[in-house]
């Protein structure tokens, strides 16, 4: 495992496909499986659980980078899956003891790269730690409710833009929220291809061209 002192925490979600529903067969799936970098934007470690759990977004994320489709639908994984942290910020020692690690002291938000760290700057839904679940009506959002654990999740997989209201292809936010409308996730994702994979088909949705002045919200930007 590698440490990254001035990075964020990223894991790589390994998924072998080994059928799709009849519904999605069409879906051209890589022969060497799929590969989503999730990367997280908050300054607090990201749970495995909550890691494991972005298994259920792989094949919506996927269905939408090959159709351009915004209805993100919910596709069974018939296949072995795994997850690997590729690097963190957080430093093994402090997490077990009682010493905080220096991210930890800072309130639970959004983590702000160190100066000097190469970073470009996107924009997302305006997702804060808090918010009110019912008010989550901006058009680049798909909400949906899952149980996990016996509590109820909301989790928003949201688009992301360039700061001309662009669309960046293949690159979605998932945040998750509690019952309170508390944060407990807010990561970056995009797959990993091998040169000449998976093919993005020129014959897009017509929703992609549908953002620029459309925002409910003041959109929200990031370094990345």
């Amino acid at each position: 495992m590698a440490l990254s002192r001035c990075g964020r925490e990223k894991y790589e979600l390994i998924v072998n496909v080994g059928s799709l529903p009849r519904d999605y067969a069409f879906l051209p799936v890589p022969k060497q499986g799929l590969k989503l970098v999730v990367t997280n934007l908050r300054n607090r470690p990201l749970d495995p659980s909550r890691v494991d759990s972005l298994s259920q977004v792989v094949m919506s994320l996927y269905h939408n980078y090959i159709t351009g489709s915004r209805g993100f639908p919910i596709i069974p994984i018939r296949g072995p899956f795994c997850s690997l942290l590729l690097f963190t910020p957080f430093r093994w020692k402090w997490n077990r003891e009682n010493d905080p690690h220096p991210l930890l002291s800072f309130p639970p938000g959004m983590m702000v790269p160190s100066a000097g760290f190469t970073s470009r700057t996107i924009q997302t839904a305006a997702l804060p730690e808090r918010v009110e679940l019912g008010t989550i009506g901006d058009p680049r959002c798909q909400v949906r409710t899952l149980m996990m654990d016996g509590r109820t999740i909301t989790r928003v997989i949201s688009m992301v833009t360039d700061t001309n209201h662009s669309v960046i292809n293949n690159r979605w936010r998932v945040c998750d929220y509690d019952e309170n409308g508390q944060c407990l996730m807010s990561v970056l994702c995009n797959f990993k291809f091998e040169s000449g994979c998976a093919e993005r088909p020129m014959n897009r949705s017509h929703e992609e061209k549908e953002d620029r002045g459309k925002e409910s919200r003041r959109p929200l930007c990031i370094r990345v």
